[in-house]
């Protein structure tokens, strides 16, 4: 068992190992499943943070039931965020898929319920990923939340039923690019929908969900393109093998964030070039997690029902008519240069070769710059028949 945090900077140390950590240390979670299996526990970090992890208190705690390993950020990887934790989410895939280890990847600010990894343990004895939804939630509250209720022993046991109760009562301002109905000049960000029937209950519709915990073995990982939880998942594990939370009453876990934390929302939520510009962007693969739904709260089966009727008008709306239709002319376009490609090469005893190397290196161009797809061009049209 392998669990990876990349962890730097002042703030976010201090998170981990004030909040993070010790729900982590909860009584079902890693001293429940050191029990049973070896625990590796790799931090990822600056030699200056390391020092100062080794001198809390809690890592003390921690390495009485994980082995603990460093690995240095500032020497072997360049200063974009995303981009590092791209590279050591593959590196670590990749070293425990020629291994029989599961591999938990947990960011320095995700706050868990007790049980959360002793349950994720019982369901991958069925499936090989676990997939959930992590909202974010502001960091300040949490915080005078742990002073209040830390226990001496460093360890933070806070219920799936009590965390659902701080996430609502502490959401972060930036969830409301997710909720939905929205007015007409109203932003939106289309990773994830969210609809909120009533108090304390909302019922999620998610292109971005985050694998939690992962089986690799014998799985051929190549380099991702993108962080984890935006489509690599899909181009190594079959979608049966693949585990999406559907409830959070004992699986629910949040990620915390500053109250000045800001960015925009893709665009309005009545144009079309909102989600064109924004899925365009994005791993096709990923829209498989549309067809999961999850709910946070606890709602009847005639008001889920109602729900999914209402979330799947929307998804298809978003997918059929705005997708479609504002993509139709590049569809066009490239019907058309496919007939010219295939008239001149019927007549390629006319044209020089290096006319087709051309052509080619224009039909590259179309696919990966307007689409932003990674699909070759010899998916849609061959030039050697």
């Amino acid at each position: 068992m392998k669990i990876v945090v990349p962890v730097w900077g002042q703030n976010y140390v201090d998170t981990f190992l004030k909040l993070s950590l010790p729900t982590q240390l909860s009584p079902l979670n890693i001293p429940k499943i050191s029990k049973k299996h070896k625990v590796i526990y790799v931090i990822y970090t600056t030699r200056k943070d390391k020092k100062f992890i080794e001198s809390s208190d809690i890592f003390i705690r921690l390495s009485k039931y994980a082995n603990i390993e460093f690995s240095f950020v500032n020497n072997i990887f360049n200063k974009k965020v995303y981009t590092l934790y791209r590279k050591i989410h593959y590196i670590e895939l990749k070293k425990s898929s020629k291994k029989d280890e599961c591999v938990f990847l947990f960011n320095s600010d995700m706050i868990m319920s007790d049980q959360f990894m002793y349950r994720a343990i019982k369901i991958m004895k069925t499936h090989k990923v676990i997939n959930v939804f992590c909202p974010r939630t502001l960091e300040e509250p949490i915080k005078k939340f742990y002073a209040n209720n830390a226990n001496s022993n460093y360890h933070l046991k806070i219920t799936a039923q009590t965390l659902n109760k701080l996430w609502f009562q502490n959401c972060h301002p930036l969830m409301k690019y997710h909720f939905l109905p929205k007015k007409n000049k109203e932003q939106i960000l289309p990773a994830t929908f969210i609809w909120q029937p009533k108090k304390n209950v909302v019922y999620v519709r998610s292109f971005h969900l985050h694998p939690v915990l992962v089986y690799p073995k014998n799985k051929k990982i190549n380099k991702f393109r993108t962080t984890i939880d935006a489509g690599p998942i899909y181009h190594i594990f079959n979608s049966w093998e693949i585990y999406t939370e559907k409830s959070n009453k004992d699986l629910f876990i949040i990620e915390l964030s500053p109250k000045q934390r800001y960015y925009n929302g893709a665009g309005y939520v009545n144009l079309a070039n909102t989600y064109v510009g924004y899925f365009q962007l994005q791993d096709r693969f990923n829209f498989k997690n549309f067809e999961s739904e999850i709910v946070v709260g606890d709602l009847s089966l005639a008001e889920i029902k109602k729900l999914r009727q209402v979330s799947d008008q929307f998804i298809a709306t978003i997918l059929l008519k705005y997708l479609y239709s504002n993509t139709i002319k590049y569809t066009e376009l490239l019907k058309v240069f496919n007939y010219i490609v295939r008239f001149i090469y019927s007549k390629r005893n006319l044209f020089p070769n290096f006319l087709f190397i051309f052509m080619q290196k224009i039909y590259r161009k179309i696919i990966k710059t307007v689409f932003k797809s990674s699909i070759d061009y010899k998916d849609y049209v061959r030039f050697d028949s």
